[in-house]
């Protein structure tokens, strides 16, 4: 029986990936913030905001980079 990831899993470990590619890539001043990453993790997984906890998801990402 395959196994399922949760939405919310799913667009923290995209937003961590895409994170970490911008951080290797900066740009001069502030980089973007978490939860431009959520949005956008969630935006290319196909998801509705319905779909998924941004807000948790957005503590998740800070939670785990400390």
């Amino acid at each position: 029986m395959p196994k399922q990831v949760a939405n919310n899993i799913a667009v923290l470990r995209l937003a961590q990936a895409l994170k970490s590619y911008d951080d290797c890539n900066p740009d001069v001043g502030m980089g973007p913030s978490y939860g431009h990453f959520v949005d956008q993790a969630g935006r290319r997984l196909g998801l509705d905001s319905s779909d998924y906890d941004a807000r948790h998801v957005e503590d998740l990402m800070k939670a785990d980079a400390r």
